[in-house]
């Protein structure tokens, strides 16, 4: 990051462009109380491009997407969702959903239903969009394991998965939806560095942003600042910096020097963590398949148990009768 130098594609400010996915005017949020949650937010989200919000854990990351989408009640401010014009929006008409937006939350959740079921979401089904998702996200190797593939049920009533199976299937679900803004709250908290590194070079920055696509990505990984187009900096509820690496490189050396030790402290626990990961998305995939094979041999179990239950019915039918035979006086033997 001492060299970093912002790339050529990336010219254009929030502030000096009327190309906006959303603005956030003297925003004010709560919850449900008179106190506010989130306080004096004024921010700008470019159209088609990746902006990241970064953070202490509880500095108000998850609530800054919510009270975007309206989840969160206003005090004050406003926000603002950007239009077309009308002859884009003929063209969107044909293309993507330009007011919805795909959102993969913190807490993962599933559909009892099947895996392509869970992210295809009641969207069409597009049989290469769906494999290139399914190849983004990594999960291939674990449908492989499932029984009837990505046809196989899952969730309360099917086949219990980890939590980074989950969150991959639910991130696999927002990439795949047709729309032009997604909203990813910490995807890579539960996977290890090479699912990480894997589903932010092909999900986000190769399948999303090829597709010029909206993309706010929060994450604690600060190593992938460096991919930022825009960067928001929360602390303690409200914006303590918002722009470009470069910016803040240049404008808060303080704030700068903090993540570049931060960004050494994760390089150094990643070293030594890499194994352990390894160790960890081996042995998910190694409890799907146990999981799997444990589902059959109960299956196997029971039918063998449903077996033995009708040959000893039938022994013990025998055995009644031959008594019955021999104690029937009227019967008599030759």
């Amino acid at each position: 990051m001492d060299s970093y130098e912002q790339p050529a594609r990336r010219p254009l400010r929030p502030n000096e462009t009327e190309d906006l996915a959303v603005k956030v005017n003297s925003g004010f949020f709560t919850w449900g109380s008179n106190l506010s949650t989130l306080s004096d937010i004024n921010i700008c989200i470019p159209t088609g491009q990746l902006t990241m919000i970064v953070g202490q854990v509880g500095c108000g990351k998850s609530s800054l997407l919510l009270a975007m989408l309206g989840e969160m009640q206003t005090l004050s401010g406003k926000v603002y969702w950007s239009k077309l014009p009308v002859s884009e929006m003929l063209h969107e008409a044909n293309s993507k959903n330009r007011y919805s937006v795909g959102y993969a939350t913190q807490k993962s959740w599933l559909l009892n239903a099947t895996v392509e079921d869970n992210i295809t979401f009641g969207s069409p089904f597009n049989k290469q969009r769906y494999k290139t998702v399914i190849d983004a996200c990594s999960l291939q190797p674990d449908v492989d394991l499932l029984p009837f593939g990505d046809q196989t049920e899952i969730g309360e009533r099917g086949i219990n998965l980890s939590g980074g199976q989950r969150q991959r299937i639910c991130v696999a679900r927002a990439l795949y939806q047709n729309t032009n803004i997604v909203f990813l709250d910490d995807p890579f908290s539960a996977l290890d560095i090479h699912l990480s590194d894997h589903l932010m070079q092909e999900g986000i920055l190769k399948f999303l942003q090829d597709d010029k696509r909206t993309v706010v990505l929060v994450t604690h990984k600060l190593q992938y600042l460096i991919h930022a187009d825009w960067i928001i900096a929360m602390k303690d509820g409200s914006v303590l910096r918002d722009g470009t690496l470069k910016d803040i490189q240049t404008h808060d050396v303080e704030l700068y020097e903090h993540w570049k030790t931060l960004m050494n402290r994760q390089d150094q626990e990643l070293e030594k963590d890499t194994e352990i990961d390894n160790c960890q998305t081996a042995l998910e995939r190694k409890t799907l398949r146990r999981a799997f094979y444990s589902r059959e041999a109960k299956n196997q179990v029971d039918d063998d148990e449903e077996g033995e239950l009708q040959r000893q019915h039938c022994i013990s039918y025998k055995l009644s009768s031959i008594t019955t035979y021999d104690n029937n006086p009227s019967f008599s033997r030759s």
